[in-house]
């Protein structure tokens, strides 16, 4: 018998945890429940979710239980509305206050990385006859390496100049590459108007993953974190890395 435990189980669809009913029979003291809903990218998803910890609190008599939701919201928009902004219905069925974790949706929107083109190359019988490569790459955003995930890519200028002075007809598809000799060192294709080098690109929604799972790997020195205030003032929250510092 355990006193005082939060159970942790995954109930996007299944409520019949193993482990809850092994602690319910055992005479364990269950405070919490926390159903790892894997940042779902849909209010049904996670309505379903709410609805799945309300059985398993009323199958197992869990009563005051503190259900959580962990994992967050995704980033993905639905139908025009970021899932952060969205208005969700959490049922719990026991009379207690259901706990979300806003996370992903929230903290990743608000982080994007800066980068500087270092190549153009053109990909003559290529799919995509353009390739950017970029100063930024799985050692600053890991997410598009470790498990293909997608980020949007902006250009911040074409050709030396702004890019909103780029015409819109002038977008074509680009195959965009990071700068380290790894073969998943690939960001995904994005159209951008014309590039070379110097000119400045944006990948967007990296806050959740790229400062905390970024990386010294292959002797990189991790970039500068600069905070933007709702003012527009600028600070420097952390100084760009030295070779020196690596050890």
């Amino acid at each position: 018998m355990v006193e005082g435990l939060w159970a942790f189980t995954q109930l996007v669809q299944y409520y019949d945890s193993p482990v809850c009913n092994a602690l319910a029979v055992s005479g364990s003291n269950i405070l919490g429940l926390s159903s790892l809903t894997g940042g779902p990218t849909s209010v049904v998803l996670y309505d379903g979710a709410t609805v799945s910890v309300a059985k398993q609190i009323s199958a197992y008599t869990l009563v005051g239980v503190a259900p959580d939701g962990a994992g967050g919201f995704g980033v993905a928009t639905i139908q025009g509305t970021n899932t952060a902004n969205t208005n969700f219905r959490f049922v719990t069925g026991s009379g207690g206050v259901w706990s979300a974790e806003t996370l992903i949706g929230t903290v990743d929107t608000t982080g994007w990385l800066v980068s500087r083109v270092l190549h153009v190359r053109a990909r003559a019988g290529g799919d995509v006859e353009r390739q950017v490569v970029l100063d930024a790459g799985m050692t600053e955003l890991i997410r598009p390496a470790l498990y293909g995930a997608r980020h949007g890519i902006e250009a911040l200028t074409s050709l030396g100049r702004p890019a909103t002075d780029a015409p819109r007809d002038t977008l074509a598809p680009a195959l965009v590459e990071g700068p380290i000799c790894e073969s998943t060192d690939h960001l995904g294709t994005h159209d951008l108007p014309p590039l070379r080098r110097g000119d400045l690109v944006v990948i967007r929604d990296a806050g959740a993953y790229a400062a905390s799972l970024g990386s010294t790997y292959n002797g990189r020195p991790r970039p500068a974190q600069i905070l933007l205030e709702a003012d527009g003032t600028l600070h420097l929250a952390r100084r760009r890395g030295r070779i020196a510092d690596l050890g």
